[in-house]
C-alpha cells in the first residue's frame, strides 16, 4: 500500500502545499543520505549503492531498531515492471547476510566506525547479533508513484506472500521432528503475573517473538535480559 506525503500551512483553514519537481531522483538520493529521517526516523542508514556480487546495486539500506534490515529502492528511470523485479531480487539477496556481512556493508559506508556502536548511540539498546536480519522490508521511493507501478507491486508481493504461505501448509518443520534442538514443542503454561491489555509495554528495542512462549538463542542475550528486566520494573515484580 502506497504511502503518500503532504505539506499543510498552519492556519485555521489549512492549505495544502503544492508539490515541487526534483531535478533528478539523483538529487532525492543525495537528500535521503544527508538527513535519513526524509524516509523514517526509526532507520539508520548502514549502506549506499551496495553491491549483490551478480551486477545488482541496492540504492540504499537501512537497519530498524529491531534488527530488520530495510531495501530502499528508488524508483529512477525504470519501468514498473523493473523496480519491482528488482526489489524482489535485492529482498531475496539480502535474507542470506549474515551479521558479519552486514558489519562489512557498514564498514564500506562508515569507514572505521563501528556498526554496534554507531547502532547504539542511535537507538540506545545495544545490537543483538540474533535478531540482525530475522526479517527484512522493501521500500520502493518516488517522487510519485503511477497506477501501473502500484498493481505490479501489489500483485507480486501478493504473489510471494501466497507462495510463502503454501509452502508451510506443506508440513512446517516436520523434518525437525527428531532434532530436540531445533524442533518445535506445544508447551504448558503457568502464568505468574498478569495485567490488563491497557498495561501492556511496548518500546523500541525490547525483546518480540510471534509465539506465546520463546526461549532466547541464548540467556544471555542483551535484548532479552533487559526486556525481562524492564518488564518486571514496570509490573512491580520481585521475583
Amino acid at each position: 500500500m502506497p504511502i503518500s506525503h503532504a505539506v499543510w500551512t498552519v492556519s485555521t483553514e489549512p492549505e495544502e502545499i503544492s508539490q515541487g519537481i526534483l531535478p533528478s531522483e539523483q538529487m532525492l538520493e543525495d537528500m535521503i543520505v544527508a538527513q535519513p529521517r526524509i524516509l523514517s526516523s526509526e532507520w539508520m542508514l548502514i549502506g549506499r549503492q551496495v553491491g549483490t556480487g551478480h551486477g545488482g546495486w541496492i540504492d540504499l539500506l537501512a537497519i530498524a531498531p529491531d534488527g530488520t534490515l530495510v531495501v530502499v529502492e528508488l524508483k529512477r528511470d525504470k519501468t514498473p515492471r523493473e523496480v519491482v523485479a528488482q526489489a524482489l531480487d535485492y529482498a531475496s539477496w539480502i535474507e542470506s547476510l549474515d551479521p558479519e556481512d552486514v558489519a562489512v556493508i557498514y564498514s564500506k559506508f562508515k569507514p572505521g566506525q563501528s556498526l554496534s556502536q554507531d547502532f547504539q548511540a542511535f537507538f540506545g539498546p545495544t545490537l543483538d547479533e540474533d535478531t540482525i536480519n530475522e526479517n527484512h522490508q522493501v521500500v520502493i521511493v518516488a517522487a510519485t508513484l503511477d497506477a501501473s507501478s502500484e498493481r505490479i507491486a501489489a500483485r507480486e508481493f501478493q504473489i510471494d506472500g501466497s507462495l510463502a504461505l503454501e509452502k508451510l501448509k506443506g508440513g512446517y518443520h516436520k523434518h525437525l521432528v527428531d532434532d530436540l534442538e531445533r524442533a518445535e514443542y506445544v508447551v504448558p503454561v503457568e502464568w505468574g503475573h498478569t495485567v490488563q491489555e491497557a498495561q501492556a509495554v511496548q518500546e523500541v528495542g525490547m525483546f518480540g517473538n510471534q509465539n506465546t512462549v520463546c526461549r532466547p538463542k541464548t540467556p544471555k542475550t542483551p535484548k532479552w535480559r533487559s526486556t525481562v528486566d524492564r518488564l518486571k520494573e514496570k509490573f512491580g515484580i520481585t521475583t
